[in-house]
């Protein structure tokens, strides 16, 4: 077959006709026919609607936003105020222990102090105090003077006030003042959980040293009653129900009215607080989602289908073939939907861009056209 090449200048269409009149010359010489498709046509595109229809808000930026689950008193921390060696160990992290439960030993010196200070100055003052009776006793019969008794009266006033000192010191570490004999005799103090839970930190090793304010020895993780913390941008519409799906898998109705609700002065989102429909203990902060499914008189629709005219908003609605302006209450809105209500109804449908409509093309609120 001979080599075909375009010649400069050579319109494209002469080239065409050659490479045709070639293959139907070899057609000709033995070789099957060439068959030669048409192009399919193109189809022909429809313009879009300028009509949508309203339908059930299903815009999960506005429906849907992060929670907590924040259960007071559930979980806590075993922790120190004073100077304390680590004596030992009751548990390892992944230990369960109910609240009262040892979780670790510890020396302080402080504490064992404050103990000794209690026991002996209670001691102390009452000795003095009974002393100072009698030396009044004696100083009615002019054996001994005034100041004899007033020392001992002092006396015992100092030690009671050491007796409260040592006392209050005692409490602030969590260790009940009536308990300071026993802690001397055993020369150690034993910190116990404060709630039921899972040891999910030890901080500590044995022999070690920690100095107040370090930090807690141990953490435990509980469930408790639980409410549910929802952060979005703007409040929520009414809701008919609201669902907690949690990271963990687990998902709780809530009650659909709020307990409550703020907005966070550093952010400017707002706080809303739920409780679940029914009694159920929840780890503190667990986190996942919470979804709400609106109420039926409300309904999604294009931002730009919603217009401010006179200090109020409006859509074009059409229904049964009649197109009228009618005010809706803007519950809502994301980059592309908005929640609204007002007079609509399903199989209602608006104006996609009300922007794009013309004065004259729907009436005021009031009048429809056919």
């Amino acid at each position: 077959m001979n080599e075909i090449r375009m010649a400069a200048g050579v319109p494209g269409a002469v080239v065409v006709a050659v490479v045709v009149a070639l293959a139907l010359g070899l057609g000709g010489c033995g070789s099957e026919p060439m068959a030669i498709e048409a192009e399919p046509a193109a189809e022909a595109t429809s313009a879009p609607t300028p009509w949508v229809a309203v339908r059930s808000p299903d815009d999960e930026s506005l429906l849907e936003a992060p929670a907590i689950v924040r259960a007071a008193g559930a979980s806590g921390a075993v922790s120190a105020s004073v100077q304390v060696r680590v004596v030992r160990l009751h548990v390892s992290a992944g230990s369960v222990v109910s609240a009262g439960d040892p979780v670790v030993d510890v020396a302080a010196p402080e504490l064992l102090d404050a103990a000794a200070t209690y026991v002996g100055s209670r001691r102390g003052a009452r000795a003095h105090g009974e002393r100072a009776g009698q030396l009044e006793e004696l100083r009615a019969e002019g054996l001994v003077n005034h100041s004899q008794v007033f020392e001992r009266r002092a006396r015992s006033i100092e030690l009671t006030t050491e007796h409260g000192r040592a006392a209050a010191l005692l409490r602030s570490a969590g260790v009940e003042p009536s308990a300071a004999a026993g802690l001397l005799r055993r020369g150690f103090l034993t910190l116990n959980s404060p709630v039921d839970g899972v040891v999910t930190a030890l901080e500590v090793r044995v022999g070690e040293v920690r100095e107040p304010g370090a930090g807690p020895l141990a953490r435990i993780f509980g469930e408790g009653t639980a409410r549910i913390e929802v952060r979005t941008t703007e409040m929520w519409p009414e809701a008919t129900s609201v669902r907690f799906e949690a990271s963990d898998a687990r998902i709780v109705e809530l009650q659909a009215t709020p307990l409550s609700s703020v907005v966070d002065p550093d952010d400017g989102t707002r706080l809303t607080w739920y409780a679940p429909a029914e009694d159920i203990a929840l780890p503190d902060g667990l986190t996942g989602t919470a979804r709400i499914s609106a109420a039926a008189d409300v309904w999604e629709v294009p931002v730009r289908a919603v217009a401010q005219r006179t200090g109020a908003s409006e859509v074009v609605r059409r229904r049964d073939g009649a197109t009228q302006r009618i005010a809706v209450n803007v519950l809502g809105s994301s980059g592309a939907t908005a929640l609204v209500r007002g007079d609509l109804v399903e199989g209602d449908e608006v104006r996609d861009d009300i922007s794009q409509l013309q004065e004259d093309e729907a009436p005021s609120p009031g009048e429809a056209t056919p």
